[in-house]
């Protein structure tokens, strides 16, 4: 019965690995810290990449459905994804982020079905003046 043997095989190499591994901690911890090593940058590296790339589309997805394609502020015009912002048309983001934080506030976005009316996209610079003086100046000239 060649199968009794192999399983017996694979028993003993087993019971034989867990004692070597007991006897020389040492050997063990330096062959996981260099193996670590050499698989850590290529790992992390695909991992962020592809977090990123999805963060990257969820983000443009929420600006193409509160302004358009392609995305733009409703204030100034800006068409430069890297400024565009989402902001809370009659205030209480505050309140808002201490609910949804960071990166999941797009994924939240994303998921309502129907678009709550209480969001635009603003670039930067005028969600920030709105915030601070009620108005931004590009209003004030208009």
């Amino acid at each position: 019965m060649p199968y009794k043997s192999l399983y017996k095989r694979k028993v003993y190499s087993r019971m034989y690995a867990r004692k070597w591994v007991k006897k020389n901690p040492l050997k063990v911890r330096a062959r996981w810290f260099k193996w670590y090593k050499k698989v850590k940058k290529v790992r992390n590296k695909v991992k962020v990449d592809y977090n990123k790339k999805r963060r990257q589309k969820v983000r443009l997805l929420v600006l193409e459905k509160y302004s358009g394609s392609p995305p733009y502020c409703l204030c100034c015009y800006e068409k430069q994804i890297k400024f565009l912002s989402i902001d809370h048309i009659n205030g209480g983001g505050k309140n808002h982020r201490q609910e949804v934080t960071g990166r999941a506030f797009y994924e939240w976005l994303v998921k309502k079905r129907k678009s709550p009316k209480q969001f635009q996209v603003l670039c930067y610079n005028c969600n920030m003046a709105k915030g601070f003086y009620k108005i931004c100046p590009h209003q004030e000239k208009k």
